[in-house]
């Protein structure tokens, strides 16, 4: 599920679509995605 999660980010950034519908607060995402936000 973690991998689908990061798939969606990669498909977020190389798009610019809508970010994935799913409760990042509730998820453990690594810093480096965080920073990107």
């Amino acid at each position: 599920q973690i991998l689908a999660f990061v798939f969606q980010l990669r498909r977020y950034k190389n798009t610019g679509g809508n970010k994935p519908n799913l409760n990042t607060e509730d998820l453990p995402i690594p810093d480096e995605f965080k920073r990107d936000e």
